[in-house]
């Protein structure tokens, strides 16, 4: 069936959880088990102060959340190791908000306290988020690479263990790069090309195999012989990780997704979609590779280009699963076309008009008051408003009618549905706080990224603020500020700085992506029976995913757009005057 074929699919209900251990093999169901045991009841809630126990940046929203208090009780902000007041405000509906702090050159760590409460030590400074989990978040690309990075595998067969086609590794790497090159640039480099060479073309090297990594060590061994290496002899860690990212699919491109993918084992039109960004911000990097490695890609993308479907119209919304997000083909073809103008291609049009076709389709199609449409597309969501406000800056003559109101109402949506203590965009109104079926980390650190991009295009104050709230909001509660007062990764200290409470649930060890080797992994997020304040409450599936990791590393590069006026992915953010 052809895609512009398929019909609008809305699933109110998926397979039970257990489908989403397809990783694993069945002598390993007792270990599955022992994962899943039930956490002690706690017998009573105590109250507590849910910060972000990282830290806060100067200029930006700051606030906090105070699960059983009294409406106007005072609160206080200190240093760590010290009672005096720096500053003073009083809780609201359970909020505390102390955005107007902004201690200057202070390298020391704070705490809020309420009564004879005191919360985790947090940090503020200019960019504190930006410059904090820059490194940790390139250090997870690093170790999380199949065969070459800290386990000799390759869960999926792709350049990412449980990596996918639609887990958007390579593009998020270039949005962060073209974000901040200097900073990557200046980084201390990690990978040694040569050395990792060696190994994995070693006689002895040995290989773990894992489901759908029949083809990974062969295609590993092939990118060290037959392509091209990085040029220089210093290349930053994020060009050798896009390098690699694109020559694994130049040699692989054909994969299939283990999880119970219908769509089986094919050239899918995300994998393609990668070349497009690579190609488009190939002149920022251009020094570190050679011609033949740059047309190779070029022609791969061109030619595969029309056999993906790239040219059709996508018409199926996908599940909270995170494979099909509507509107994922949008930047790319938009990316294209300026790749085919600069090289002289005369059907540089058919580009333009596929992602205008696509715009077009989702703005008369999709209905925001149904989750599937939004949160329900999970860490894949991020593929879709910054994409329409992609269309509605750079290509305002093109964009459809009523393309600026679409933005507008899905940015209403977000915030009515993020009335609460913890400033959280929930997953409906009913009864939902989350995605019903699947742990949402992903779905979270991704979230900054669409509600900046909604905030540069509104023209209500009031609005651009609030959904600057609702950005950092989703940050704080990756790290604290949730129900479980816990940040999202499990190995907190492993990669990260200053998390005082990692995520109480682990995932099994030595199992698909073997994330407890990996630095900078985020984990879980807490489920709809924690809310609206419950810790006792069901856990979500606790693994981390590296879909999980590029959806934050989409939001980071936004952040750094935003706080920086940058523009290139979304013209300058609109900031508000907090």
């Amino acid at each position: 069936m052809k895609r512009n074929e398929k019909t609008l699919i809305y699933i109110k209900s998926i397979l039970n959880i257990t489908l989403l251990f397809s990783c694993f093999n069945p002598v390993q169901a007792n270990a599955i088990s022992i994962g899943y045991q039930k956490t002690d009841t706690l017998k009573t809630f105590p109250s507590i102060i849910s910060v972000n126990q990282s830290g806060y940046n100067l200029g930006s929203p700051k606030r906090f959340t105070v699960p059983k208090s009294t409406e106007g009780q005072l609160f206080i902000v200190t240093e760590a190791n010290n009672n005096t007041p720096l500053f003073k405000g009083k809780l609201h509906k359970g909020i505390g908000d102390f955005t107007a702090f902004n201690p200057v050159d202070n390298k020391g760590q704070f705490v809020v306290r309420v009564n004879k409460l005191v919360s985790y030590p947090f940090s503020i400074s200019k960019h504190w988020i930006e410059n904090t989990f820059l490194q940790s978040s390139l250090d997870f690309m690093i170790d999380d690479r199949s065969v070459v990075g800290t386990h000799p595998s390759a869960f999926g067969g792709c350049p990412w263990r449980d990596g996918t086609y639609y887990s958007f590794e390579v593009p998020s790497l270039i949005m962060q790069y073209m974000a901040n090159p200097s900073t990557y640039e200046a980084l201390p480099v990690q990978i040694d090309y040569q050395k990792d060479k060696q190994k994995v073309t070693s006689p002895g090297f040995k290989y773990v195999m894992d489901s759908e990594g029949q083809d990974a060590l062969k295609t590993t061994q092939k990118y060290y012989t037959e392509l091209d290496a990085p040029v220089g002899a210093n290349v930053p860690d994020i060009v050798q990780l896009i390098h690699w990212g694109i020559g694994y699919y130049m040699l692989n491109p054909v994969t299939l997704d283990p999880s119970g993918d219908f769509e089986g084992r094919r050239l899918h039109a995300q994998t393609v979609e990668q070349f497009a960004f690579f190609l488009y911000a190939y002149p920022m990097y251009k020094k570190y590779f050679t011609d033949a490695y740059y047309v190779k890609a070029k022609e791969l993308a061109f030619k595969s280009w029309s056999d993906a479907g790239l040219f059709e119209l996508f018409t199926t919304v996908g599940t909270g699963k995170g494979r099909e997000c509507p509107g994922h083909s949008i930047m790319p073809n938009l990316l294209m076309f300026e790749v085919a103008k600069r090289e002289g291609n005369k059907d540089s049009s058919k580009f333009l008009k596929a992602a205008i076709n696509q715009t077009e389709w989702i703005v008369k199609n999709l209905d925001w008051n149904d989750p599937h449409t939004t949160k329900g597309q999970r860490m894949s969501e991020h593929k879709l408003i910054p994409s329409l406000v992609y269309v509605l800056q750079h290509y305002p003559n093109q964009a459809p009618k009523g393309l600026k109101q679409k933005i507008n109402d899905w940015a209403d949506i977000a915030i009515k549905r993020s009335n609460n203590i913890w400033d959280f965009r929930r997953y409906d109104l009913e009864s939902n706080w989350t995605i019903p079926e699947y742990s949402e980390s992903g779905n979270i650190a991704g979230f900054p990224a669409s509600a900046l991009a909604a905030a540069a295009v509104q023209t209500d104050p009031l609005k651009v603020k609030r959904l600057e709230q609702l950005a950092f909001a989703a940050i704080d509660d990756l790290f604290g500020r949730n129900p479980l007062n816990a940040c999202s990764p499990h190995h907190h200290t492993l990669g990260f700085q200053n998390l005082e409470k990692g995520w109480p649930k682990g995932y099994i060890d030595d199992i698909c992506a073997r994330l407890e080797t990996v630095r900078g992994a985020i984990s879980s997020a807490c489920s709809t029976e924690m809310y609206p304040y419950n810790p006792n409450g069901k856990f979500r599936h606790p693994e981390g995913w590296t879909a999980f990791n590029a959806a934050w590393n989409v939001s980071l590069a936004y952040l750094t757009y935003y706080n920086s006026g940058l523009q290139f992915m979304s013209k300058t953010l609109q900031k508000s005057k907090l």
